[in-house]
């Protein structure tokens, strides 16, 4: 009888354990209607985001066609830390900007290693800020590497990134991310060269968008890096562009485009003379993967 009564309930243990796994399949598919290919993490008060191989398929897809605008010159390709020093980040105007979006790197304090190990308790104070920084914007560590050895003029550098900033308002997923890659160029050369990329970049990043997403849209914005005053002077300048298109019902950025002048290549030192400025443009694989999806164009 007790063996009767154990069958009878690990086959009712195991039919509710069937329809619980059903129902959480069912309930995923309509929550992420689609290919499995991504899936929205939340992190603090923000987002980061996770891709399975058909999301890495994709995101690489879309990498490869962000560099196809660019197949007709020489790219210099670079490799930057995750980590950046305190000191570069007030030299590029950061410290100006958002300083309350940086997320810095801390460590354990003394002896309270010794307590950590020995089961202590996990406690904040505990650790201590060091003056190194998680890379915030992707072209700023670029910055340091031109004033050690500069880049050829007319030359386009481009970088793989992973960027993170801490946003502190409240944003449908995806429309702001903690951590997020960036497929980043930057221009050096004279500013007929550089304005010249610039206008050229955006007209084939614009007939990119449109096989990705319906409603793209070339927009004047503001430098986050440039506050007040610069701000405006920047935007009646029309320096900075955004490639925008509808996530969640909100216009976010795939790219943007931005023309630095001086500001940079005197403040690091390889404006040759005053004859070198920059620029770049910087792609967001995640945000295009997330509009891509939302479109209906994933394939």
């Amino acid at each position: 009888m007790e063996v009767a009564n154990f069958n009878m309930l690990s086959a009712i243990l195991s039919e509710l354990h069937r329809k619980a796994w059903i129902s959480r399949r069912r309930h995923k598919r309509n929550r992420w209607a689609g290919p499995r290919c991504c899936s929205w993490v939340p992190a603090c008060q923000t987002e980061v985001i996770c891709l399975y191989p058909d999301g890495v398929r994709h995101f690489e897809k879309i990498d490869r066609r962000i560099l196809s605008l660019f197949a007709d010159r020489e790219l210099h390709t670079y490799l930057i830390p995750v980590l950046i020093p305190g000191d570069v980040l007030p030299r590029c105007g950061f410290f100006e900007s958002f300083p309350h979006q940086l997320m810095a790197v801390a460590t354990l304090y003394g002896d309270d290693r010794k307590a950590f190990a020995d089961g202590g308790e996990v406690r904040l104070q505990s650790f201590v800020v060091q003056d190194r920084h998680l890379t915030p914007a992707a072209c700023l560590p670029a910055y340091p590497m031109f004033e050690a050895a500069p880049a050829p003029v007319d030359s386009t550098v481009t970088l793989p990134a992973r960027v993170y900033r801490r946003e502190t308002d409240a944003h449908p997923p995806i429309v702001r991310l903690a951590d997020y890659s960036v497929r980043e160029f930057i221009f050096v050369s004279t500013e007929c060269f550089v304005r010249e990329t610039l206008a050229y970049t955006k007209k084939p990043a614009m007939i990119l968008a449109a096989d990705l997403v319906a409603d793209r849209a070339l927009v004047v914005a503001q430098d986050d890096f440039f506050p007040s005053i610069k701000e405006r002077v920047q935007q009646g300048n029309a320096r900075k562009h955004e490639l925008t298109a509808d996530i969640a019902g909100t216009h976010v950025a795939l790219a943007s485009f931005n023309y630095h002048h001086w500001h940079v290549s005197t403040e690091f030192a390889f404006e040759a003379d005053g004859i070198v400025v920059s620029g770049c443009a910087g792609f967001g694989p995640e945000r295009g993967l997330a509009a891509m999806r939302q479109a209906g164009t994933l394939q």
